[in-house]
């Protein structure tokens, strides 16, 4: 079983006690054990006991989430499908993927249940297929709603933990805790690294890519690590390509935490690989609308081009066909599944590994679940620590300090709060090609913060908020940016592909949408939440906070590990995408009440870069703005199911384990 249930972690034992935050639910034999240090003897007991306790946790807090006494809503002349309005799924509260199964109640004494399937997920509801012939007449019925949980990457998770018992300390040991005096110290290959990348790599990152090639850390992981836009993926990438190309005994498997990772990562390898020996490998559940048009077009996809559905070649095919697989670190676990030789792949890379917990899971944070590999690595095994001079020893890991991406204004703050002041600007001259624009406060200082005190509204009991206030003063940056006449006056390189648009909460994420859609501003802008922007950039990035009126709601946030209030993390990445020019839009107020944030709007106010406007400054009336922006109509296509994941990915955790 993929859940088999040890004598040494008895769920009954855990069942006992009502799994929250509040208090410590376990007994003093149970926490004894899940506090001794992590080593490999106790590395299946206690993941495998943490796994329990967390699904235990999912089981508990779905059931906040059913419905009693709704009306399901029926289309036109399409009978095959129910239609179920979802609050809080804006906000994945509960995540409903295409797949999940869902069951609706008639009220009473008998109960009846009828199981429905999910066949499309949208911003505010859920298309349902039920077997009509069992159903009764629907139409102003009332039924009671039960949602569930997928249990695939739990029960992938536990595989994990079990396999470790099938391995010896010698095959898996020093994977897991590596040891200096363990490793190969193969030589070098000694061929010529040429780079694939039009600009040369750095000596870091050639570093990196030769030992990576030379195998110089097995069997411990190599470690490439450092700030935003230090070209943490650009290696990678270059790596694989390099294993592909000079290494023909190689099968490479590529992964990444999500799916737009992903999409990266395989995107990237396109121009230098053969196409024909890459496979983008994805879940049942993922949509083709979220496929990017690159990937469809090479063909290197597991989904039919007509037909749009997920396919799974054999493991024969898989084995014989493809020298370089890409996944998502949950959907890889189908090669285990298929009984893939443990030697198959020559070598593993994971992407944004440091948001990727070990194993993936989002609960019992006290006792190692939020902790990723690579951290763990980095803060518990001396190999991987500085030397007596303060150097890292090559063979092992790569630090990347230079910054390709930004301005030195834009990076300043973050390189003071979290990386030690270690970020050097190394970023071409696009990075100036905003100074100087009409609408800089300060002209030779990339950043302006638009103070704007709106309201932050929400629909019905929805934990999705969206400020109108904000929505128009981006529509009158965009304008600004994209007016041909402006952009005559000296913007002609701005292009809508390189304009980026970021909101924490989806509906914001929406009307900001429409809004651009109404106004015609282009098809390229994007429009997400931060962790659709994980390990990209553009040239301009608008941020757009949303909070504003009332503190209250701050709890809400914190509950829902929505916003970017109390999320050093998701300020991090929030800040750090820009190249050229940072728009930052929001109420100073609510800001300055978060210590990251406050010192920010401090950097901009010391540097003449906030828009001075009157704390009365006039609105117009939220209705008449509204009705103005066409924004009242709920949106009607899917939405991106990785648009707000990844609470997980910046080691915050939703209510249950978030699954592909």
């Amino acid at each position: 079983m993929l859940n088999k249930r040890t004598e040494q972690c008895n769920p009954d034992l855990l069942n006992k006690h009502s799994v929250n935050e509040e208090y410590d639910p376990w007994n003093s034999l149970v926490r004894e054990r899940l506090e001794k240090k992590l080593n490999f003897d106790n590395y299946k007991e206690k993941f495998s006991m943490l796994l329990h306790v967390e699904e235990l946790q999912m089981q508990k807090d779905i059931r906040n989430y059913d419905m009693k006494g709704v009306v399901f809503q029926q289309e036109r002349g399409d009978r095959r499908f129910l239609t179920l309005v979802v609050p809080g799924l804006a906000e994945n509260r509960p995540s409903v993927l295409r797949g999940d199964k869902i069951y609706a109640y008639e009220p009473g004494m008998l109960k009846r249940r009828y199981e429905g399937i999910v066949h499309k997920v949208q911003m505010l509801d859920v298309k349902l297929g039920f077997d009509l012939n069992d159903m009764p007449y629907v139409k102003g019925k009332l039924f009671d709603i039960q949602f569930t949980f997928n249990r695939l990457p739990v029960q992938m998770e536990h595989r994990a933990c079990e396999r470790i018992t099938s391995v010896t300390r010698q095959e898996m040991g020093h994977v897991l805790f590596p040891q200096e005096e363990c490793l190969d110290q193969r030589g070098e290959i000694n061929k010529q690294v040429r780079s694939f990348y039009d600009r040369n790599l750095n000596s870091e990152q050639q570093q990196a890519v030769q030992k990576i090639l030379s195998g110089s850390s097995r069997p411990a992981p190599y470690l490439v690590f450092g700030p935003p836009g230090t070209g943490k993926t650009v290696t990678l990438v270059e790596a694989i390509k390099q294993v592909h190309s000079l290494i023909d005994s190689s099968f490479i498997l590529a992964c990444a935490p999500e799916n737009s990772a992903a999409d990266l990562l395989a995107e990237r390898l396109l121009d230098h690989v053969d196409k024909g020996k890459l496979l983008r490998m994805y879940a049942a559940s993922r949509p083709w609308d979220f496929v990017p048009q690159k990937l469809r077009d090479a063909r290197v996809v597991n989904m039919d081009s007509v037909l749009h559905d997920v396919f799974y070649p054999s493991k024969e095919d898989l084995m014989r066909n493809y020298r370089i697989i890409v996944t998502t670190l949950v959907t890889a676990g189908r090669l285990v599944s298929a009984v893939f030789p443990r030697a198959h792949f020559t070598h593993i890379f994971i992407d944004e590994a440091g948001h990727a917990t070990e194993p993936e899971s989002p609960i019992t944070q006290k006792y190692g679940l939020e902790t990723s590999l690579l951290e763990r690595l980095m803060t518990s095994c001396n190999a991987y620590s500085r030397g007596h001079r303060g150097h890292y020893n090559s063979n092992l890991l790569t630090k990347l300090v230079n910054n390709y991406r930004s301005h030195r204004a834009i990076i300043e703050v973050p390189k003071q709060l979290f990386y030690d002041n270690e970020l050097n600007e190394c970023a071409g001259d696009f990075r100036n090609v905003m100074l100087d624009w009409d609408e800089l406060p300060n002209k030779r200082f990339p950043i302006v913060f638009h103070p704007v005190y709106g309201k932050d509204e929400r629909e019905g009991s929805s934990p999705s908020f969206f400020n109108v206030a904000e929505v128009e003063t981006i529509e009158r940056y965009l304008k600004k940016l994209l007016d041909d006449n402006v952009r005559s006056r000296g913007l002609k390189h701005l292009r809508p592909e390189m304009i980026g648009v970021i909101s924490p909460y989806k509906r914001q994420v929406q009307k900001i949408q429409k809004m651009i859609e109404k106004r015609r501003f282009g098809p390229g802008i994007k429009v997400g939440s931060v962790e659709e922007f994980q390990g990209q950039e553009r040239r301009i990035i608008i941020l757009s906070t949303v909070r504003s009126t009332k503190k209250e709601f701050l709890e809400m946030d914190k509950d829902f590990h929505l916003g970017f209030l109390n999320n050093p993390k998701r300020f991090n990445v929030a800040i750090t995408r820009a190249q050229a020019l940072l728009i930052l839009i929001g109420n100073p107020d609510m800001l300055r009440l978060d210590e990251n944030w406050k010192r920010f709007l401090d950097h901009c106010d010391e540097n003449n870069a906030t828009v001075e406007v009157g704390r009365k400054e006039k609105v117009e009336d939220i209705a008449d703005t509204l009705k103005r922006l066409n924004l009242f109509s709920a949106a009607s296509s899917e939405f991106d199911e990785d648009s707000e994941i990844s609470q997980r990915q910046l080691q915050e955790h939703p209510e249950w384990t978030r699954h592909e």
